[in-house]
């Protein structure tokens, strides 16, 4: 067993520049500013993970990041990926506000490990080599004749279901969704306001979406993520699904929301809660009959990867939101999945089945 032990821990910088500003109702972004860390067990297998730092919606930067690895990276060096769990729940207590920092640590154990076990991420899983995924892909907080290029490309792509970030600008947002519609009347919408609105307003914007005919499959986070009451309120009142985003960081986050009835499902992202303590959420999330989407920050194919392979193994996921590697302007990695318009087709290589590029 002692080829498993961590002999080495790297960061480096993972910068890519999007096409687009990604803009949402709480912040924007034109580059990605991610961190990789490579692992290295002691026979010289390498691991890889990602740090996808987002100030606006999860409080951490890049700065600090960097500064939380490498205070936990020595405590790390000299053990066993055979205790990823163990690790996992170390890292929960030892870095609290880190998620993206514990994330990219376990996604690089778990990388590590089943590249020497010589299985696909997903078989550890329990996935299918043939599992295919169909994801949205997103329209952000753009002026209105670019989400309408956007939306022309992404359709003439294959997609058929676009998630619309709201809750900047409701009139030109409106413009925007009703432009989209007219474009193609079967679309179907996922409308994500990030916290953005207040329980009126977001009622308000929603039922006028409705009114003009868009199909509306799930409205993602309308209000503050704390405002638990307002999401309950709006869940009740609406006959489609209402996700809680923001307001789940946590497996004591969900057990509110599930206490609350704030929403019929729940986001998962491995960047909020680390890896391990998102599968709690998974599972706890259908133990009470809630749904699941599975979603990221802005994450390379790398961390995406690691996402994907939950969705293809670990449990049912309802709403597949796994696409901002196709909103960046180039691909820093070689391997692993691939993109076929909006099919998210499988991969054989071991683990995350990626090399960086740089």
């Amino acid at each position: 067993m002692q080829d498993k032990i961590i002999r080495e821990l790297r960061l480096s910088n993972l910068d890519v520049e999007l096409t687009d500003h990604f803009t949402i109702s709480q912040g924007s972004v034109k580059k990605v500013n991610n961190l990789l860390v490579s692992l290295t067990l002691a026979d010289g297998t390498n691991g890889y993970g990602e740090i996808t730092p987002f100030q606006e919606l999860a409080g951490e930067d890049r700065e600090t990041c960097i500064l939380k690895f490498n205070e936990i990276r020595d405590s790390l060096i000299g053990t066993s990926v055979l205790n990823i769990r163990k690790h996992s729940h170390f890292l929960e207590e030892a870095l609290p506000d880190s998620p993206a920092v514990r994330c990219g640590l376990e996604m690089s154990m778990i990388d590590a490990l089943t590249r020497q076990l010589e299985i696909p991420l997903w078989a550890y899983w329990g996935g299918r080599s043939d599992q295919t995924l169909i994801t949205d892909v997103t329209i952000p907080i753009l002026p209105f004749e670019r989400s309408i290029q956007l939306a022309e490309h992404w359709l003439a792509k294959g997609f058929d279901t676009l998630k619309v970030k709201v809750g900047s600008d409701s009139d030109n947002e409106l413009k925007i969704l009703r432009g989209i519609f007219q474009l193609n009347n079967q679309v179907k919408f996922i409308i994500d306001a990030n916290q953005g609105f207040d329980e009126y307003s977001a009622l308000s914007f929603i039922r006028e979406v409705l009114h003009f005919g868009c199909k509306v499959i799930l409205f993602e986070q309308p209000v503050n993520r704390y405002d638990l009451d307002s999401m309950a309120k709006i869940t009740k009142v609406l006959n489609i699904p209402v996700a809680a985003d923001e307001s789940v960081f946590s497996l004591q986050d969900l057990r509110k929301v599930i206490k609350a009835g704030a929403g019929r499902v729940v986001n998962l992202k491995i960047m909020k809660t680390g890896i391990f303590q998102a599968l709690q959420i998974a599972s706890t999330a259908l133990a009470f009959g809630l749904d699941l989407m599975i979603g990221g920050m802005v994450e390379t194919r790398l961390a995406m990867g690691c996402s994907v392979s939950i969705a293809m193994g670990y449990c049912p996921i309802k709403y597949i939101d796994l696409d901002t590697p196709l909103l960046m302007r180039s691909d820093p990695l070689l391997g692993g999945y691939s993109y076929c318009g909006s099919e998210i087709r499988s991969w054989e290589n071991p683990g995350l089945g990626m090399v960086p590029l740089f």
